[in-house]
């Protein structure tokens, strides 16, 4: 009987030996993060000086090239500014000739989404001519992915020297937006429906836009490296 009372009790004190070793080894291996991608981290990520160029389109027509200069700025923890500058290449002076602006002032939400306030003036090809234009928008981005935010944009929009002033007070709808930062490549993706209304009367332009950026401040030699790539090779003297 007292062999048999010495076994269990040896058995229980081994017992609680293991479930302590478990609880132990349980506290030392950390806990799998399940932490949702940051927006904070992606723009910080982001701060600094870009030039890249931009694709736009309206209903399908393409427009020459725009290329950029922007930077990034972090005005506190939760927001950011960032100031865009657009040039295309004059061939007559050979240099940037300056064509819009446009200010971003991101803030972000305590629900981890961004909003984007966009405001600028540019230009806007309409029946294949340039046309000033203005924008007030507002852009809603949550993140996809570490490095992929996704959204969609809203608000206002004019355009300069349509027939009866059409492009005054125009409409931004179905209207989304991505942004991508992929091995210190930023691409902005936009596409956005214009509508204009006067009397009885409806206008909509299909706006597309794609922005490629990387790190950098001289614009004009990313100006030189796509003309001499448009050119192509040149025949060299044998």
């Amino acid at each position: 009987m007292l062999e048999n009372r010495s076994t269990a009790l040896i058995s229980i004190i081994q017992s609680g030996r293991a479930l302590a070793l478990a609880l132990t080894l349980a506290l030392a291996i950390p806990a799998t993060s399940h932490a949702q991608p940051d927006a904070g981290a992606f723009f910080r990520s982001i701060v600094g000086e870009w030039i890249g160029v931009c694709e736009q389109s309206t209903d399908g027509e393409k427009a020459d090239n725009k290329y950029f200069h922007f930077a990034v700025t972090q005005v506190d923890q939760r927001s950011f500014r960032s100031e865009f500058k657009y040039y295309r290449f004059d061939e007559a002076t050979q240099s940037p000739l300056h064509i819009g602006d446009t200010t971003i002032v991101s803030t972000i939400e305590p629900d981890g989404t961004v909003r984007n306030d966009i405001s600028g003036q540019g230009t806007i090809l309409v029946d294949e001519k340039p046309k000033s234009a203005q924008h007030q928008l507002m852009e809603t981005l949550s993140c996809s992915g570490e490095s992929t935010l996704t959204g969609q944009i809203t608000g206002k929009i004019s355009i300069s020297g349509l027939l009866f002033g059409l492009g005054k007070n125009g409409e931004v709808h179905d209207a989304a937006s991505n942004w991508t930062l992929d091995n210190g490549v930023l691409t902005i993706h936009q596409s956005l429906k214009a509508g204009f209304r006067i009397l009885f009367f409806t206008k909509n332009f299909t706006v597309v836009a794609h922005s490629t950026a990387r790190r950098g401040s001289d614009v004009v030699s990313l100006m030189t490296e796509a003309a001499q790539v448009a050119a192509g090779p040149t025949d060299r003297p044998s």
